[in-house]
């Protein structure tokens, strides 16, 4: 939620009004800061885990808890809004017990394009100051998009919060994933991005001191 939309007690609470991160690092204009996402096991089933009989009764999928495993789709997901800083994805483990199968911010792939001094990771959560959004106008665009609620669009780049998605390391979910990322590569060159991170700047303009 951006400050300007939170008030001092928006969905950030009161944390610091009107800038839900203290300083406002470059721009005056923040979402979120200073998240630490780590030690976490995902896509592992704990020991002696059962779901909520709640799910069952709204129907709500999802996997069986006897199984080793039940990998997410996506274990992290980060828009990089511009200047946010201190976001940090360190020390978690995937399905496999190992860092390399988290997928999303500070996985051991690692974002393509991010320089070496700006990655999430925020070197072992050493660092805050090492992750710092630089903006993903295909990732703005979703949001924006989800924000609209249902539609019967289905393009790559479309929200797709409203149905049940590929099972996780189906063919199906990977054919996904690089659509998803082969749009958004093609998407950051048109018209309507190039607008997009006009009005992010406009927005920044207007929040900075």
């Amino acid at each position: 939620m951006p400050d300007a939309l939170t008030n001092g007690g928006g969905a950030e609470g009161s944390v610091f009004p009107g800038v839900s991160c203290p300083g406002a690092p470059l721009t005056g204009l923040s979402t979120s800061c200073g998240n630490r996402f780590f030690n976490n096991r995902m896509g592992q089933v704990p020991p002696g885990f059962t779901f909520p009989a709640t799910l069952d009764q709204f129907g709500a999928p999802h996997g069986e808890a006897t199984a080793a495993t039940l990998p997410n789709g996506n274990d992290f997901w980060w828009d990089e809004f511009i200047s946010n800083t201190g976001n940090c994805w360190f020390d978690n483990t995937g399905p496999d017990g190992k860092a390399a199968s988290v997928t999303g911010p500070g996985d051991a792939g690692r974002t393509p394009g991010i320089p070496p001094n700006l990655l999430p990771d925020c070197a072992g959560g050493r660092k805050p100051g090492a992750s710092l959004g630089l903006g993903d106008v295909a990732k703005e665009a979703y949001l924006v998009d989800c924000s609209e609620g249902p539609d019967e669009d289905t393009g790559p780049l479309d929200c797709d919060w409203w149905g049940s998605p590929p099972r996780p390391g189906s063919s199906a979910a990977r054919s996904r994933s690089r659509e998803f990322a082969a749009a958004a590569r093609a998407f950051e060159g048109t018209e309507e991005a190039e607008r997009l991170r006009r009005r992010m700047a406009e927005l920044i303009a207007d929040a900075s001191p």
